[in-house]
């Protein structure tokens, strides 16, 4: 289903989702929006068709390895991750 019809569903009542931040930044009728506390991560793989060309499919796979580098969380030399970098803060969610 796409986002639209997602928003539909969810503004009728009908469950809810976890999606984009930036599909929030429009308000829609019937849904709210409540941030996630803590963080979260998900793991990602590449879905790509056999019929690609190598040059395409082998920079598609250099661009996806490289956002997962830059993703990692970096540790310190303790091995703690005190000095990675962290999400710009945000308010704690409404109950």
């Amino acid at each position: 289903m796409e986002a639209m019809g997602v928003i539909a569903q969810i503004a009728a009542g009908r469950g809810g989702t976890i999606m984009p931040e930036a599909m929030l930044r429009q308000r829609h009728e019937g849904m709210a929006g409540r941030p996630l506390v803590g963080d979260v991560t998900i793991d990602l793989a590449p879905a790509l068709s056999q019929r690609l060309a190598p040059a395409l499919r082998d920079g598609i796979l250099q661009a996806a390895r490289h956002l997962a580098e830059f993703q990692r969380p970096r540790a310190s030399p303790q091995g703690s991750l005190a000095n990675s970098p962290r999400p710009r803060s945000r308010a704690p969610a409404r109950r």
